[in-house]
């Protein structure tokens, strides 16, 4: 790039009030402020997402693993109607909320 196109966007900014923070302008404390709870939102959406997901994949194999051993040692047909129940709890917040299903085999 030019030097001389380069010194010239600076004089404009400069006369204009438009200087970042390399030449000591205090910082936009709101964007920053806009910036940061934007971050702690994505990354509550993360964690929020990641861990039903992980309950989703953990549950979904301990009950294909709960059925398989009990077919494979006689303690089911195969045509029953199995009652499930979970629980979830939050820490903090009081949540406890509890789950009935059934899952069917036939």
């Amino acid at each position: 790039m030019n030097a001389d196109y380069e010194w010239t966007g600076i004089r404009s900014r400069l006369a204009n009030g438009n200087v970042g923070l390399s030449t000591g302008t205090k910082p936009n404390l709101e964007r920053t402020r806009s910036v940061r709870r934007d971050h702690e939102r994505r990354r509550f959406q993360h964690e929020r997402a990641e861990v039903p997901q992980e309950v989703g994949i953990t549950t979904q194999r301990e009950i294909e693993n709960a059925v398989r051993d009990a077919l494979s040692k006689g303690g089911l047909t195969g045509k029953e109607k199995l009652p499930a129940k979970v629980t979830l709890t939050l820490g903090h917040t009081g949540l406890n909320l509890i789950i009935d299903g059934e899952i069917e085999l036939e």
